[in-house]
């Protein structure tokens, strides 16, 4: 393609979206709004990814020893733990220690007195998680080790989390394929305006032996120019609703904090630059299709 032919199709692109201008500025609208609304789902499921990882680092499954077993049965234990798949560390933690961490919740420590010499604590294993997503399967796997007594961890809670992160990210792909088809739709009929005023422009261009590549070549740009327009007011609109919407509704729960925007920005700029791309090319292809058929 050479220079003369690039200009053309780029000057009817963007002559395309003034000449239709109310029916442009109505597919930028709607796209704008279908981006800020699947931006907003993605950074809430990527709060909950965040906070999912701050709770594996903090979640902390104990396994407590049974009293009869021996210094080197006790070391046999841990090294069992250890070898479990999901499990990235274990911490023994003696009787003795177990009690002296027991007085500090005490405000009266006084009150423990005496049971030095009999302490009725159990040996302990404090262990650490690779993923809570397969927390259960791990605490059955930490009960077959041979030697522990009992396992008390928050699986409740996990598996809560873990539920919580399915919904947010089915619920953001949702939106992400009904708006995105929403736009495709929008956009389509817009573009499809310009390819009806012009279609005997078009017939005369394919009966002269133009490609269909060069025919569609300003559909595609005008494609292209309405998305990447509507995604970049989009990114700069969505970090305002994410501060001042959005944030304060995950702040909401006890269990729930917000990222600063920042930390995901450049997640939201590649979704809304790949959607954008996306979406035009497939509107101006869907929109261009059948006035190719001269």
């Amino acid at each position: 393609m050479n220079g003369h032919s690039l200009r053309y199709i780029l000057r009817e692109g963007i002559s395309n979206i003034f000449l239709h201008s109310l029916a442009s500025f109505t597919a930028v609208s709607i796209m704008i709004a279908c981006l800020i609304i699947i931006g907003s789902f993605v950074l809430t499921a990527a709060n909950i990814n965040q906070m999912m990882q701050m709770l594996e680092k903090e979640n902390e499954v104990v396994a407590f020893v049974d009293d009869s077993l021996t210094d080197r049965q006790v070391q046999t234990v841990g090294r069992l733990l250890q070898e479990i798949g999901n499990v990235s560390e274990v911490v023994f933690v003696s009787k003795d220690e177990g009690l002296a961490q027991f007085r500090q919740t005490f405000d009266d420590p006084s009150m423990l007195d005496g049971l030095e010499n009999d302490n009725p604590l159990p040996d302990k294993y404090i262990i650490r998680v690779h993923s809570i997503d397969t927390l259960s399967e791990t605490i059955k796997e930490i009960y077959n080790v041979s030697g522990v007594t009992k396992v008390r961890a928050g699986e409740e809670t996990a598996a809560g989390m873990v539920n919580l992160r399915k919904a947010a990210y089915a619920l953001a792909t949702a939106f992400i394929c009904i708006l995105g088809a929403v736009s495709i739709y929008i956009i389509t009929n817009t573009i499809r305006i310009g390819a009806f005023t012009r279609r005997e422009e078009i017939g005369i261009m394919k009966m002269v032996g133009a490609t269909n590549g060069y025919v569609s070549g300003s559909f595609l740009v005008e494609g292209l120019i309405v998305g990447g327009v509507a995604a970049t007011i989009a990114y700069f609109l969505q970090e305002v609703i994410y501060n001042y919407v959005v944030s304060p509704i995950l702040l909401g729960p006890p269990f729930l904090h917000a990222a600063p925007f920042s930390d995901m920005s450049t997640i939201i700029l590649v979704l809304f630059g790949v959607l954008s791309v996306i979406i035009g090319v497939m509107s101006s292809l869907i929109a261009i299709r059948r006035f190719l058929r001269v």
